[in-house]
């Protein structure tokens, strides 16, 4: 995988839309069957199985699925319980979902909006960033245009060192102009 970036690419594409779509099922079907050491037990990327699995358990009480959305907690999450410290907040949340007859009217309702998705979305691509480079689970490798940025900011910080504070610091927002608005049809 570390050889082919484009596959790595194509497949953190279609990762993140299957979960923004709402299709963490497959999602996670397809890390399966293409990078299981993602989703292996103690495999050093609960994070990314914490979301995955909470963003799933989300998507069945979303759908009203709330029978199958126990089941799932009690044979995906429950094993989860314990296994990042810091995260039995998160995961109370998520499952208290279930104690409203309409969640996206809730005070949880948050969890059901496209932050949350992306979220999930970014830990999976993270985490096949990582694996595909083989960089492994305590490895955070960086795409060229994040090595890119994090050259420009640095060399943007000596500059203004350099020259005692003179200057304005880097902002990504004044080097790229914003997208267009899309076309109206």
């Amino acid at each position: 995988w570390g050889a082919v970036p484009e596959q790595a690419l194509a497949l953190r594409a279609r990762v993140r839309r299957l979960i923004l779509a709402g299709d963490v099922a497959a999602a996670v079907e397809l890390l399966g069957a293409t990078l299981p050491q993602v989703l292996a037990p103690g495999g050093g990327y609960e994070g990314v199985q914490l979301h995955l699995r909470c963003q799933q358990f989300i998507e069945l009480t979303r759908a009203g699925k709330v029978a199958e959305a126990v089941a799932f907690a009690q044979a995906e999450l429950a094993p989860l319980r314990g296994a990042l410290p810091g995260q039995e907040g998160a995961l109370r949340d998520v499952v208290a979902l279930l104690a409203y007859e309409q969640p996206e009217a809730s005070p949880l309702a948050h969890l059901l909006g496209r932050g949350q998705r992306e979220g999930a979305a970014d830990a999976a691509n993270s985490a096949v960033l990582r694996a595909a480079a083989g960089a492994g689970p305590g490895h955070s490798p960086m795409s060229a245009l994040e090595r890119l940025v994090r050259q420009a900011v640095a060399v943007q910080g000596a500059l203004l060192e350099a020259h005692g504070g003179q200057g304005e610091p880097f902002a990504l927002s004044a080097v790229i102009p914003p997208a267009p608005p899309p076309a109206q049809p």
